[in-house]
């Protein structure tokens, strides 16, 4: 079985070897494939001095999370891989895990994605984003069954961060690769959407586990800037939904953001959803020509 193990990384030099080595630990052999998005710190000099069977690229210039995977995944399609796992450079799982969501996947090929259970880095707790998607609403009886000890393969889910996602070579044939439209943030979402369209399931496994190292992030006004944008992006950009419809959602979640921050004190944030909405619309034809290609199968491939 041919899997192909894609991680970007950027600065990571903190956490890549929990990364790499809990790879190495896998039960099931795997390519490590690695994309530097050129780092200043120690990140390349560790692999390449201490873990020379790691397949390592460096790009000359940033090229962003969504392209860094693309062309991975490009080459891990080339190279005829079953499967592509795509694993953050502050996360690492154990030794079972890719086996056993492959074994998942193998019995319920509907399946293009699935996810273990995301804990945090001291493994003591749920990753606290995965907690918030991770619930009866959006994942319908998991909560219950794992309570009750009566927990399934594999439960289907709208939601999942790329953190941590085994993907089927069907899958990435049907759907494609992440739209480059999106630089950092945004670009699973709008994945998964695209996902939906081409009636793909997407699973999380409460049997497997990762370990996702983010709590050290702080928020700030700049970033948070500009993941709203990208919000109301992936809301205009949803294949699933008419391009007048988009619209309208577009505009209903900018209001509803505008008035979470007005009613929080954010006062910085309100210009920003202001000038973000009309900045997206003066890019109507743009994101027109991103949903044809988005909503045509292997797209970017």
């Amino acid at each position: 079985m041919n899997i192909h193990i894609i991680i970007v990384t950027y600065n990571g030099a903190e956490w890549i070897r929990k990364c790499i080595d809990s790879l190495l630990h896998s039960t099931v052999a795997v390519k490590i494939k690695v994309i530097d998005n050129l780092s200043t710190d120690n990140t390349v000099k560790i692999l390449e001095q201490e873990y020379p069977a790691v397949d390592l690229l460096k790009s000359e210039i940033n090229l962003g999370f969504g392209k860094a995977n693309n062309l991975l995944m490009r080459n891990a399609m080339a190279d005829g891989a079953d499967y592509v796992f795509l694993l953050n450079q502050d996360a690492w799982v154990n030794e079972d895990t890719i086996a056993g969501l492959i074994d998942i996947q193998v019995r319920n090929p509907e399946y293009g994605i699935i996810s273990p259970m995301h804990l945090n880095g001291k493994g003591d707790s749920l990753d606290y984003n995965f907690a918030r998607y991770c619930n009866e609403d959006d994942c319908p009886g998991i909560l219950a069954d794992i309570f009750l000890d009566h927990k399934k393969d594999v439960y289907p889910i709208d939601t999942v961060n790329a953190a941590l996602w085994l993907m089927s070579r069907d899958c990435l044939t049907k759907v494609g690769l992440f739209d480059p439209v999106f630089p950092h943030y945004g670009e699973d979402t709008d994945y998964l959407r695209r996902v939906k369209k081409f009636n793909v399931k997407v699973g999380l496994s409460p049997k497997f586990c990762g370990y996702h190292d983010r709590d050290y992030r702080p928020s700030s006004v700049k970033r948070d800037r500009v993941i709203r944008h990208l919000s109301l992006l992936c809301e205009l950009k949803d294949v699933n939904r008419s391009f007048m419809s988009a619209i309208l959602f577009t505009i209903i979640l900018s209001m509803k953001f505008t008035a979470e921050d007005l009613f929080k004190g954010k006062y910085e944030m309100v210009w920003t959803n202001i000038t973000g909405l009309f900045t997206l619309f003066f890019k109507i034809p743009e994101v027109k020509r991103l949903r044809k290609i988005c909503s045509v199968p292997g797209a970017y491939l």
